[in-house]
């Protein structure tokens, strides 16, 4: 992953190829890891929970969030944490903790994306 993406990578007069490398084929073998992901069930114990340690995010745009969210979501969408720079960057590490702790992100939650 590229900060900045390939915009960014072409700026600054980075070395690119069209050559397409030799590559020897692989079998690829996925081994998901069931804890990282949020079921139905748990979601719906984790809703109805009073004194949660859990935050779920929603990084929809606004339009979206307006629809419909889970009850006590906060919402912040990804575009919020880019620059306003040409290419878009991440902000600096003090702007995205400030950014994610004026909504309730905090190391002291568990947090739920969605």
């Amino acid at each position: 992953v590229l900060d900045g993406g390939f915009a960014k990578w072409q700026k600054e007069n980075r070395e690119v190829s069209k050559d397409i490398p030799a590559v020897e084929e692989a079998n690829f073998v996925a081994h998901p890891d069931p804890s990282k992901n949020a079921t139905k069930e748990q979601v719906k114990k984790w809703l109805g929970e009073k004194d949660k340690n859990i935050i779920f995010v929603d990084t929809r745009p606004f339009k979206e969030w307006v629809l419909g969210h889970l009850p006590g979501a906060v919402r912040l969408d990804w575009v919020e944490l880019l620059t306003d720079d040409d290419p878009p960057l991440l902000k600096s590490a003090p702007e995205l903790q400030k950014i994610f702790e004026s909504a309730g992100i905090t190391k002291d939650k568990e947090v739920v994306l969605y």
